[in-house]
């Protein structure tokens, strides 16, 4: 753009020039500002692996000098408050807003704090706003937004905005858009990986990325994505399994909301899981079931009115991981109308489509489904191309990755040996720029049965357990799905392995395998927890003050929900009588004695292990 406008001189023609005229033809001087720019085609920097190379157009063209519209022009500092800003119970907080006038006339506002839903009133105040902005440079003012100035101390998120109508015919009005998150503590999420021992018979040792708040896949970040690196011939393949996750779904007024921690949903925002627990757990070897097995603690729908826990089993018998979801209310209530399922999103290795020119999809994939097996799978595309083969090491449509539905429990008996539904969809559907469409997933997932799109492209599986359910008061939902990948192989390679799944997962108990994985009874399958009186945690060290730390931390935030993650019996150390004898409750008096025994040596031990709690 040209520093200044200049004027037509006698004689010169502009007849074939490209004008945009701001006035809509009513300029009649011969004044013009001179704009030039570029059409960049594929925006990004190539050498940062931003955007493919272009051939990009120079373009042109002028603006008549027109005068100055007489209007204020409204601009605020910000336009949201949320994540990761929160409160503690009972906190009020202030925070600056600063309202601008860019406008060459002076600004009127009103300002009027509107309340989304929920319980509360009240919670938002303001001060400091006048309602008008002079032009120039003294066009801004600063006032303060008073939040939870009611000493609110129930726990959960509340949603308002201040509406701002004004004399700005074209920024007014406007929403500033408040989220005010009350919580005690905020747990953010935590990967780690499972992984198959040994390492699978087609050379490598596969892993998942499993979270805290019910991710798998983390976005193709690492190895741990069901791919076969390093052993792969391919060094590149190391997604087959991009991104994963369980999603709960409800009507809610008249919107459709699904929680997920897919595609970047962010586990502060109104759609994410919320992770309960920070990871006091690794993946850990599991010697009575051979497997390697990881568990996520309880992350929660953002509400926090149901709660949803993994366990992820890779077992050494059989070349397939398994998950399992456990969906129960935490508010104590009944829910009706969930839609429940997993979805994920599969990036098989593959060849770029013919119709991709430039190349920006790399994880062409198409899909099929197998209802005998619950099974929905995808393979990589292969160009046909000899001269791409061996160059690329194997043919990429010999790859192959797919989820069957095992069978779902409510309450502790069979509920369903297949899903409600299935299907195979196209990315470009269901993914907003984070996370779900919403509206378009409740649709595919209202369909009963298994259907797949016939495309060449990047798609993902979604399995719907349920749909239009009921979760009771004190309801229990369980269900076990299978993930499984084929580097080298067919559509019957991977039905096998599901085949080899299936038998694994009976010979072992089946969905009883889980009812005792991590609940410290003394039928625990993974973990007898009884180490040592007052651990809280298995952490692989002795007794220290990082247990009572905990402890006390649990014990006075007590959540109400069902808590397999920590060693309850480990700290049930007293009956209040200083004689270190369990009383079958946990309470501040087994608190005070720890610290009784650690911090003023008052006490002589914890006690030994309740009876039948194998000592480890």
């Amino acid at each position: 753009m040209s520093r200044s406008g200049r004027q037509v001189e006698f004689g010169e023609d502009w007849t074939g020039a490209t004008t945009v005229d701001p006035s809509g033809g009513a300029y009649t001087g011969d004044y013009y500002l001179d704009i030039q720019y570029v059409n960049d085609l594929d925006a990004g920097a190539v050498v940062l692996s931003e955007g493919t190379w272009t051939f990009n157009p120079v373009r042109w063209f002028r603006m008549p000098c027109v005068d100055p519209v007489p209007n204020p022009r409204f601009m605020a500092e910000w336009y949201s408050l949320g994540d990761p800003f929160y409160v503690k119970p009972g906190e009020m907080h202030d925070t600056a807003l600063t309202l601008e006038n860019h406008g060459s006339t002076a600004l009127t506002y009103t300002m009027s704090i509107v309340y989304d839903g929920g319980s509360h009133y009240g919670w938002i105040d303001v001060s400091g706003f006048s309602g008008s902005i002079p032009s120039g440079e003294a066009g801004h003012e600063t006032g303060t937004i008073h939040l939870n100035n009611v000493m609110i101390t129930d726990q959960g998120n509340y949603y308002g905005h201040l509406h701002i109508e004004g004399n700005d015919p074209v920024n007014l009005p406007c929403d500033i858009e408040i989220e005010l998150i009350i919580a005690d503590t905020i747990v953010t999420p935590a990967w780690d990986a499972i992984t198959l021992v040994p390492p699978t018979d087609q050379g490598g040792g596969k892993s998942l990325t499993t979270s805290n708040h019910g991710n798998m896949g983390h976005l193709g970040k690492g190895t741990g994505n069901m791919a076969f690196y390093p052993d792969d011939c391919d060094t590149t393949a190391k997604v087959y399994l991009y991104d994963g996750s369980p999603v709960v779904g409800r009507i809610i007024g008249d919107d459709t909301v699904f929680n997920s921690s897919i595609w970047g949903t962010s586990f502060f925002g109104r759609y994410g899981f919320r992770p309960y627990h920070s990871p006091l757990r690794r993946a850990q070897y599991c010697s009575l079931i051979r497997s390697r097995v990881y568990y996520s603690g309880w992350f929660l729908t953002e509400d926090t009115t149901i709660g949803v826990e993994k366990i992820y089993v890779a077992p050494e018998d059989a070349d397939v991981i398994l998950t399992y979801t456990k969906i129960s209310p935490v508010d104590g209530l009944s829910h009706s109308g969930l839609v429940l399922g997993e979805a994920i999103d599969w990036d098989i290795p593959s060849d770029f489509h013919p119709d991709d020119v430039n190349r920006t999809c790399p994880s062409t994939n198409t899909g099929a489904f197998d209802p005998a097996r619950n099974l929905l799978y995808c393979w990589g595309y292969e160009d046909g191309n000899s001269s791409h083969y061996p160059y690329n090491c194997q043919l990429n449509d010999n790859r192959f990755g797919g989820v069957a539905f095992v069978e779902s429990y409510l309450n502790g008996s069979p509920n369903s040996t297949a899903p409600y539904g299935g299907f195979i969809g196209e990315n470009d559907e269901l993914q907003a720029s984070t996370g779900l469409h919403h509206g378009k997933l409740y649709q595919e997932m209202a369909e009963a049965g298994f259907r797949s799109v016939n495309v060449i492209d990047d798609i993902n599986t979604v399995l719907t357990y349920e749909f239009d359910f009921t979760l009771g008061e004190t309801d229990v939902y369980e269900v076990v799905s299978m993930l499984a990948t084929v580097m080298d192989g067919t559509a019957a390679d991977l039905q096998a392995q599901i085949d080899a799944g299936y038998a694994w997962y009976t010979s072992y108990g089946g969905m009883q395998m889980f009812t005792h994985m991590f609940d410290g009874s003394d039928q625990d399958v993974c973990y007898h927890c009884c180490r040592e009186m007052g651990k809280f945690y298995d952490d692989g060290m002795p007794f220290s003050i990082l247990d009572i730390d905990n402890f006390t931390e649990w014990l006075l935030r007590n959540p109400g929900v069902p808590d397999p993650y920590y060693c309850i019996e480990e700290v049930d150390v007293d009956d209040g009588t200083g004689t270190g004898t369990p009383s079958g409750t946990v309470d501040l008096l087994d608190l005070d004695y720890m610290i009784g025994y650690l911090l003023r040596m008052q006490y002589p031990d914890l006690g030994e292990c309740p009876t039948g709690w194998p000592k480890k």
